[in-house]
């Protein structure tokens, strides 16, 4: 009887080995990171669209056999909100078991859910949020790839003043300047930096309003701006909000010869999807777009990253989210294969010593972090939208020869012809 049962399992073992080339067939170990990012909410388009670049980044590098001879897992937290967040983090690290979380998109987000981390000793690896206060806390575990919004502020007032003060022909002294920010930490923080940016440079700020993003009408705000007369006008706004407030502006006939966003829904084809070519003219400070509308010499490799997107999520890309995440994500696999390991410190030496040039990655920036965990390689482009398509016009070097800003915009009486 022994020997018989003997013979099935012999059996059974040699169908195995015929079946699966192998006597074991072995489940590959995973490693499994944090994936924190608004997926439901007001907040979920962007926090999608960032999730997707480092969803791509997670599937290029298993192709490569992942990390640490692991296939990399992501587990999944939905921050619909900065308190929900909190939770989130929470249950990634101390039930999912976690080492490291990727994230945010948010600002809000990333603010509170890093110090989740940090109570923990588990590393934050920040993608989008650009808040200055994330890496100016003395945290030991945040690492942010993305520039920070004091840089936001910086670029769109050096551009005023070196580009768009010229093409108006007006002094930079002369230069009536308005701001309309959001009132959540981004747009708080950018508010801050604009005003102090400007008084640095010598231009001045005449008029800031602040706005709820979930306001469903801004009219009043409008026509305090159109009593203003301002020639430029610098927006820190999200996409839905900035929709309304471009379509009002319209209805009100609030007419401005420079509109420049400081990052958020200005440079998303949403944008242009909801209201077609009255979004013409309009500027943005932005990430670098993937995209044909930028200098691939400043930008290698946009090309195949949009062509693989498209391939996995069956659509074209519509901001400039997926791109930055996909390279932040790309550095983390970089800085934990030099570690050799998910230990926090091990990590974070290894992050302090990671190297990526410029003009090597799809987002035209390298990767070298600060004693803070700020990349100071992290830069911006300004793109606008022309004729329906949303083309980098500075700096020159990362456009596209013979595409340059253009202003004054046309008014909306001149639109009409």
């Amino acid at each position: 009887m022994k020997r018989s049962k003997f013979l099935v399992v012999l059996i059974l073992s040699c169908f195995a080995v015929l079946a699966v080339g192998q006597p074991f067939a072995v489940a590959k170990e995973t490693l499994k990171i944090g994936c924190l990012f608004p997926f439901t909410g007001d907040l979920a388009r962007l926090g999608i669209d960032s999730y997707q670049g480092a969803e791509l980044a997670r599937l290029a590098q298993n192709e490569k056999g992942g990390l640490l001879g692991k296939e990399i897992v992501f587990v999944k937290g939905d921050a619909v909100t900065p308190k929900i967040a909190v939770t989130e983090a929470e249950r990634l690290i101390s039930k999912e078991g976690v080492d490291v979380i990727l994230g945010s998109y948010s600002s809000s987000i990333s603010y509170v859910a890093s110090e989740v981390a940090e109570k923990y000793g588990k590393i934050y690896w920040e993608l989008g949020g650009v808040s200055n206060k994330i890496t100016s806390r003395g945290l030991k575990n945040i690492f942010r790839t993305c520039p920070r919004s004091e840089w936001y502020a910086n670029w769109a007032v050096q551009g005023t003043r070196d580009a768009i003060c010229n093409k108006l022909g007006i002094a930079p002294g002369d230069l009536k300047i308005a701001g309309i920010f959001e009132d959540s930490l981004m747009g708080s923080t950018l508010s801050d930096d604009v005003a102090a940016q400007l008084k640095k440079v010598g231009l001045k700020l005449s008029v800031k309003e602040f706005y709820n993003r979930k306001s469903v009408d801004l009219s009043p705000m409008i026509m305090r701006l159109r009593m203003a007369k301002p020639d430029v006008l610098l927006g820190s706004n999200y996409l839905t909000d900035l929709i309304l407030f471009w379509r009002q502006c319209k209805e009100l006939n609030f007419n401005v010869k420079a509109f420049i966003g400081l990052g958020g829904g200005a440079s998303m084809g949403d944008f242009y999807d909801a209201l077609g070519h009255d979004v013409d003219g309009l500027m943005d400070t932005s990430f670098c777009p993937p995209s044909d509308t930028v200098n691939p010499n400043y930008a290698p490799g946009v090309k195949e990253f949009l062509s693989k997107y498209n391939q996995v999520f069956g659509h074209e890309i519509t901001s400039a989210y997926p791109s930055i995440n996909y390279m932040g994500t790309n550095a983390l696999w970089q800085v934990i294969e030099k570690s050799g390991s998910m230990d926090a410190t091990a990590i974070r030496k290894a992050a302090f010593e990671i190297d990526i040039p410029d003009n090597s990655t799809i987002t035209g920036y390298g990767v070298k972090f600060n004693e803070s965990g700020q990349n100071i390689r992290a830069r911006l482009v300004t793109v606008q939208w022309q004729d329906g398509k949303l083309w980098t016009v500075w700096p020159p070097e990362a456009a596209i020869p013979g595409k340059e800003i253009k202003v004054p915009m046309s008014t909306w009486k001149e639109r009409k012809k």
